[in-house]
């Protein structure tokens, strides 16, 4: 009998740690559970192989961008299968969703990981909508065409290439002023900065948080 797979979970709130822990068992894994990216660095250099790896993107000291840069490093584990996670008043002010022609929505807690599974071409595209979270107005929903992007070390989008999304048609000029903008993109060359900056995998490594 082959042993169960294991999965790594990265997370600084005990309390998820242990919800996980109890589903994970059910669905068949073995589970290791940390409470910092550090510790679980320390595991993978240990030698540590799980074959699923559940990450907290907003913890302290180590986020999960900086997580991700040293897993990268880590020739034994570099394409382990690495599942972000984040709370949904994140998703609220960075993130994003495809809608699909038949109703399915994908959501992500950042517009590069959104721009990420659409140019791999993860879902259907043809006839889906794309909308980015309202940075200055958390819950708010903005059509991707219709709005501007800023790319700026002023925010910090949870997966580090901090772009953000505001309203085309409103008054932008205390967004601009506040976040020290001196120009903004679109929906296409946001698409063509995610290229650029190769953030465009066909691994599971910046998935979507959920389709429902």
């Amino acid at each position: 009998m082959s042993e169960a797979p294991l999965l790594l979970v990265v997370d600084d709130d005990p309390s998820v740690l242990l919800l996980v822990d109890v589903l994970a068992e059910k669905m068949g894994f073995r589970v290791k559970a940390v409470s910092s990216g550090l510790q679980a660095l320390e595991h993978l250099r240990d030698g540590l192989q799980p074959a699923v790896i559940l990450l907290d993107i907003m913890m302290e000291r180590i986020d999960g961008l900086t997580f991700m840069n040293h897993l990268r490093e880590m020739p034994s584990v570099e394409n382990t299968p690495v599942v972000a996670m984040s709370t949904a008043a994140v998703l609220e002010r960075y993130g994003g969703q495809l809608i699909t022609s038949t109703g399915k929505t994908y959501a992500f807690d950042s517009i590069e990981c959104l721009a990420s599974f659409y140019l791999a071409n993860r879902a259907p595209t043809d006839g889906a909508t794309v909308w980015v979270a309202d940075y200055a107005s958390p819950g708010q929903w903005i059509a991707a065409e219709r709005a501007l992007f800023a790319h700026s070390e002023n925010t910090r989008s949870p997966m580090g290439l901090n772009v953000v999304s505001f309203p085309a048609a409103g008054d932008t000029a205390a967004i601009r002023r506040d976040l020290g903008l001196t120009s903004t993109m679109s929906w296409a060359e946001v698409l063509e900065l995610v290229r650029r900056e190769r953030l465009v995998v066909g691994d599971t490594r910046i998935p979507a948080l959920a389709a429902r």
